[in-house]
């Protein structure tokens, strides 16, 4: 049996052993039978109410509790599955800082021509940039929906709710800095040439172009590494690889300060 159940049929039992009391009582002293029998029916019937409130309540706690429970478990999966793919960004961010000082290194006076393919590979690193979109579906349906405040600490609705800024403002950075280091800057400063440009979008479409090898370079690699043009290019990823890590580690950080919360006070798996 339920502890609901149990709670109902105690609560029954009791009231039926009262009045087996009452009426006793009220058998015993016949002026005062009607009086006492009134008495006691209502007596019984606002502790019936009380208990039934009570069970009511506890039932309605047990359901919320459960349902908080779920809440917090889909948010803990889907941390876990966020921190993977942050961390893969952030391996990602550094290899391409990496090469960004690499070929910064082979720019300026010291400049020397070197294959096409081997320019082609290092621009493909660090100017063709990916989609960036954090899993944050749960988080977001779970913080804007109906069940968040069952959810009873409050420091952690606050934490989900910063976590929720959080990633929303490296999204906006990653587009930021996607629009500026793109297509634009490598033609820009001497790259490519449009019409390679336009072909290939032609042949792997708008948004897709992780093969820059396979495009024309625009004259000399020589002359490409000594244009002070492209070193300040160089310069601006490198700065903005470097303000994009440190974000993404912030949100690693974040992160596992969530996971332990939410770990230390329910029972996830």
């Amino acid at each position: 049996m339920g502890q609901a159940p149990a709670l109902a049929f105690k609560a029954k039992t009791m009231i039926n052993f009262f009045r087996r009391i009452r009426k006793k009582l009220a058998d015993d002293n016949k002026p005062l039978k009607y009086m006492r029998y009134a008495i006691g029916e209502i007596v019984l019937v606002v502790l019936g109410i009380l208990i039934a409130l009570q069970i009511n309540n506890w039932n309605e706690d047990r359901i919320k509790k459960i349902r908080e429970k779920e809440i917090v478990q889909f948010i803990y999966d889907e941390l876990a599955v966020n921190a993977h793919y942050i961390d893969e960004r952030n391996k990602e961010f550094k290899l391409r800082l990496s090469k960004a000082w690499e070929l910064l290194g082979m720019t300026g006076a010291k400049a020397t021509s070197i294959h096409p393919d081997s320019l082609g590979k290092y621009t493909e690193t660090i100017f063709i940039m990916g989609t960036y979109s954090p899993y944050k579906m749960n988080l977001t349906r779970i913080i804007h929906g109906n069940e968040f405040n069952l959810i009873r600490y409050d420091s952690l609705r606050s934490f989900l709710g910063d976590y929720e800024i959080l990633l929303d403002q490296s999204t906006q950075l990653y587009e930021s800095i996607s629009s500026q280091i793109s297509h634009w800057e490598l033609i820009d400063h001497g790259i490519l040439t449009s019409e390679s440009l336009r072909e290939h979008r032609k042949k792997y479409g708008v948004k897709e172009l992780v093969n820059i090898n396979e495009l024309r370079l625009n004259g000399n690699t020589k002359d490409i590494l000594s244009d002070p043009k492209f070193a300040a290019a160089l310069g601006y990823e490198i700065s903005t690889f470097h303000f994009f890590i440190n974000r993404t580690e912030e949100i690693n950080e974040y992160i596992h300060h969530l996971q332990d919360f939410i770990a230390k006070h329910y029972d996830v798996h």
